[in-house]
């Protein structure tokens, strides 16, 4: 009897612990809820900047230490909202258009220009934000920028340089409402005479008997922008797995990255700290489309011809390096190099 209440008693206070972890981890969620909601409001930011403005003045003045958890929760709070900005622009504020006049007393279509500013929330402007080194490769961290045109004292650093588009009328036909490109500031990398042909093809005089496709100037801002910030956010994801390889390869077995930091190009070399070395080549959304693994470390042992057993390893090696690689995003690589590296070893 007394061991059957004993039993009872133990099943009791099992089932009472496990209901209080389960309570644990809801309140927890709660709790990390309402930090998050908390830190993400717009006046919970404006009253932590006050009290550390007034913390800093205090501090000046008495030789004091300053608040750990104020300048904690400002952080955070700045993270918050820098997360949210960006969400937001990406969102809404993709691209502007304005009129300005030419100076230029001589300027067709008495001087009228339509201008098209384009945002594209990122780390850095892709052309001339990055690092480089030999041959313009670039291995380190894309700095961050303040966006100098357009208002810095309106941007935050994450809203990279906007791009510009200025139109005028054609001058080739008189008669016609059609628009052509004037100037831009768009870097080289952008494939902007297919995009032109594509959705502002221009009028010619066989346009008499059979009339040209309609223009559509939303539609080529709307690509402009989607191949802008595809080739932002590959950028800042090519710059973080170098980062990561600087960090002794945190795990993925990869000592050095390069990309071409224009964007021109979008094939990444990797060294393994094996001695291997890779190819991969980037679609313009990010996805790895082609992968070449074109040196691996030798093993030690017997048969290391052409046909011998080293020389198979080696080959499968690679073949199941390319599989593991072929197909991931950008931003997925470190963790399927790391993969890589757990189940292949050294390469």
């Amino acid at each position: 009897m007394e061991a059957a209440s004993t039993a009872l008693s133990d099943g009791q206070a099992n089932a009472e612990m496990a209901r209080i972890r389960d309570q644990i981890t809801a309140l927890t969620a709660h709790r990390d809820l309402l930090r998050t909601t908390l830190l993400s409001s717009h006046r919970t930011l404006t009253r932590l900047r006050r009290a550390n403005a007034a913390t800093t003045t205090t501090t000046t003045t008495t030789n004091a230490k300053s608040n750990p958890r104020l300048s904690t929760a400002l952080r955070l709070a700045e993270s918050h909202h820098r997360a949210s900005t960006r969400t937001l622009y990406r969102s809404l504020a993709g691209a502007t258009t304005f009129v300005v006049q030419d100076p230029d007393p001589h300027a067709p279509d008495g001087g009228r220009v339509l201008g098209v500013r384009i945002d594209v929330c990122g780390a850095a402007s892709p052309a001339s934000r990055h690092g480089g080194s030999e041959g313009g490769m670039a291995t380190g961290a894309i700095s961050s920028g303040d966006g100098a045109q357009g208002g810095a004292g309106t941007r935050t650093p994450d809203l990279a340089t906007p791009h510009y588009l200025l139109f005028r009328r054609t001058t080739s036909y008189p008669t016609s409402s059609a628009l052509t490109l004037h100037k831009h500031t768009l870097p080289p990398s952008i494939p902007l005479a297919a995009l032109l042909r594509k959705y502002l093809p221009q009028p010619s005089a066989i346009d008499t008997v059979k009339p040209a496709p309609p223009q559509d100037l939303a539609r080529l801002v709307a690509a402009l922008r989607h191949t802008l910030a595809a080739q932002q956010l590959r950028l800042a994801a090519l710059s973080a797995l170098a980062a990561d390889a600087r960090g002794a390869g945190a795990g993925m077995g990869v000592e050095r990255v390069e990309y071409d930091a224009s964007g021109s190009e979008r094939n990444v070399r990797l060294r393994w700290m094996g001695g291997g070395t890779g190819v991969l080549k980037l679609a313009a959304h990010g996805t790895v489309e082609g992968v070449v693994v074109y040196s691996t470390s030798t093993s030690s042992g017997t048969g290391s011809g052409p046909g011998g057993a080293d020389s198979l390893a080696r080959a499968r090696k690679r073949h199941d390096i390319e599989r593991a690689l072929l197909g991931a995003r950008v931003d997925d690589l470190g963790a399927r190099l790391r993969a890589v590296a757990r189940t292949t070893g050294r390469v």
